[in-house]
């Protein structure tokens, strides 16, 4: 059986955010979750580090964009997964990122997410 992997996710909308983590959880996902950049930074002090970060880009209280800054500041080149409902999308030039539009299917997060880690063969 594979080793479980670890996962940050950041959503101010709890129950998109709910959904999403017991979905991960039930794909053998160790969860740390946030409604935004406050809770991320306690979580950060708290020294875990994560295979990947999952984030809205419009919070209530930041951005996608301040949440991987604080995030890449312990861990240089987490792979970050953006979520948006709005056209102005992130940069998701870097092999380190990509975008998925809301409403999205949940299997669409997890297809993004193996397509940053997994190791090509």
């Amino acid at each position: 059986m594979a080793s479980s992997r670890t996962a940050l996710v950041v959503e101010d909308d709890f129950i998109i955010r709910l959904c999403l983590t017991e979905y991960l959880e039930g794909e053998d996902f160790i969860i740390s979750e946030a409604s935004g950049l406050e809770e991320v930074e306690a979580i950060l002090k708290d020294g875990p580090t994560f295979d990947i970060l999952i984030t809205d880009y419009y919070l209530t209280d930041s951005t996608g964009s301040d949440i991987v800054t604080a995030v890449r500041k312990k861990q240089p080149l987490l792979p970050v997964v953006y979520m948006s409902g709005y056209n102005a999308i992130p940069d998701t030039s870097s092999p380190l990122a990509q975008h998925i539009t809301k409403p999205y299917a949940l299997e669409d997060v997890l297809n993004a997410i193996n397509a940053l880690t997994r190791p090509s063969s």
